[in-house]
């Protein structure tokens, strides 16, 4: 398990980074920072290295249903990774997945 939190984060763990890892991520969060993601251009450097990803948004709730939505969506996705972006709920929930 790793967990990253620094400025700079989305610069420092990037496609390069994922893909060396060979992973397929699961990726969510809220829509707002689902935005701020695209727009620090996350998705177009996983895009650049060719990394398959999901990308999903997430209820803003971290609860049983959540965490089960995304355990099966990652189980049919074929994903070995999860990425939970945003706050403390988000973190929540994807540490809760991957447990």
């Amino acid at each position: 398990m790793r967990y990253y939190q620094c400025p700079g984060v989305l610069e420092k763990v990037s496609g390069l980074l994922l893909k060396s890892i060979r992973s397929k991520p699961l990726i969510f969060g809220g829509a707002r920072t689902l935005k701020a993601l695209e727009k620090h251009h996350f998705f177009k450097v996983l895009r650049s290295v060719e990394l398959n990803y999901v990308q999903e948004l997430f209820n803003g709730e971290c609860c049983d249903d959540e965490i089960e939505r995304f355990c099966r969506i990652a189980s049919d996705s074929s994903c070995n990774l999860i990425v939970g972006a945003g706050g403390g709920k988000a973190l929540d929930t994807a540490k809760a997945i991957g447990a």
